[in-house]
């Protein structure tokens, strides 16, 4: 018997027809693992996959080794490509997984030393953080910090944060580190004092464009807003910046007429570029009709989400209500047909107040008829359609 161990061949397939079969797994995480341990010609594409999209959670005990991860170029062949260049889409949140975890501070620093070690980042997802701007000369560390190239990305979104200061400024300057932004998307700011009165809102210092590190640059396609209170903020917000020139999306709340005139004043001024508003209003069809008349010619379609919730779900006490908003109807249609948009309302809480589909489908087959036997001449002109419960979306 030979002592010499027999040698098995590994068949031998083109690297283009390995690197096909490897993107056919870009979901598969455990085989994409896997195929990183088999070859190292196998790596690359693995890995190219594997950290395409990346979280980061506890800043507290993740984020100093997530960034010495992202610096280490030159760590030899088992960091070749280095990760950095593979990171497409990262989700930070500065809440670990404890139920009582609170938001942690993202500095200046930070966010430029992430910025400037991931250049093909696309979209950043930033929770449960505490914005904190240090202008450049004054870093945590006393070191002369330089702001980085100015980044694109596809989108931003930014959800239960807060700022150190409690109010928007840390916010709105550390948008200076961006070009453009696709897709903004705001959500449930924390514990912060968010002016909502248009005097205050136009007096507040930190939409001072000749104040340092204004994002006067920034250029936003789409907006999105999902709290109320910071409609009139954000809009006035845009006005200031390189955005009145590209925004052709706008999908916000309006709780209240002050949040009514903030977006009807805002396209008022750049409606010549939106292409689609999407305004979530709580039964308020006369501030929708004062939005419509405001906006453009070159408005597509307006979408109404109507908030379902408490006696409004019983049928009978919204036959009562459409009855009664015979006349803000009325309004409604005549702005609709005068701008020749299209109208798409869709029933906002509907799916979690009634929870048995049979009766949910009659329900909102029921809400639909009452509400076209108002809109008839949008409906008839083909310019009235219904959409799903938006928590379906």
């Amino acid at each position: 018997m030979s002592d010499i161990l027999e040698t098995r061949r590994i068949p031998y397939f083109p690297a283009e027809i390995m690197d096909i079969i490897i993107d056919l797994l870009h979901t598969d995480k455990a085989t994409l693992s896997s195929c990183t341990l088999v070859s190292r010609s196998w790596l690359p594409r693995s890995r190219l996959h594997l950290f395409t999209r990346v979280q980061v959670f506890g800043f507290q005990t993740q984020f100093q080794p997530f960034i010495e991860l992202l610096t280490q170029a030159n760590g030899g062949p088992r960091l070749d490509p280095p990760i950095s260049t593979t990171i497409k889409r990262l989700r930070l949140d500065g809440r670990d997984d404890s139920v009582f975890s609170s938001p942690e501070p993202l500095t200046t620093s930070m966010l430029k030393m992430l910025l400037c070690n991931l250049p093909n980042l696309l979209d950043l997802d930033v929770r449960g953080v505490i914005l904190t701007w240090v202008a450049p000369g004054l870093s945590d560390t006393g070191d002369k910090v330089a702001l980085p190239d100015l980044i694109h990305l596809n989108s931003l979104t930014l959800d239960a944060f807060t700022t150190a200061s409690k109010d928007p400024s840390d916010f709105v300057s550390s948008l200076c580190f961006f070009s453009s932004i696709d897709v903004l998307r705001i959500s449930s700011p924390l514990y912060m004092d968010i002016p909502e009165d248009p005097a205050a809102v136009a007096a507040h210092p930190s939409l001072l464009t000749t104040m340092p590190y204004f994002p006067s640059h920034l250029k936003i396609s789409s907006i999105a807003v999902c709290d109320g209170e910071c409609t009139p903020f954000i809009l006035a917000l845009l006005q200031k910046t390189a955005s009145v020139e590209t925004i052709n999306n706008v999908d916000v709340v309006c709780r209240t007429r002050v949040h009514a005139d903030a977006l009807g004043s805002f396209l008022d001024n750049v409606g010549a570029r939106i292409q689609n508003v999407s305004v979530d209003i709580v039964m308020l069809f006369q501030a929708a009709s004062t939005l419509v008349a405001y906006a453009s010619r070159t408005v597509q379609t307006v979408f109404l989400d109507i908030l379902l919730d408490g006696s409004y779900v019983d049928l009978s006490r919204f036959n009562s209500v459409v009855q009664n908003m015979a006349t803000e109807f009325i309004w409604l249609q005549s702005a609709i047909k005068q701008k020749s948009s299209r109208l798409c309302i869709r029933w906002n809480g509907l799916q979690r107040m009634v929870k048995r589909i049979e009766e949910r489908v009659r329900f909102e087959e029921e809400l639909c008829r009452l509400v076209q036997s108002h809109l008839s001449k949008l409906g008839a002109d083909g310019m009235l359609s219904f959409a799903s419960d938006v928590e379906d979306l």
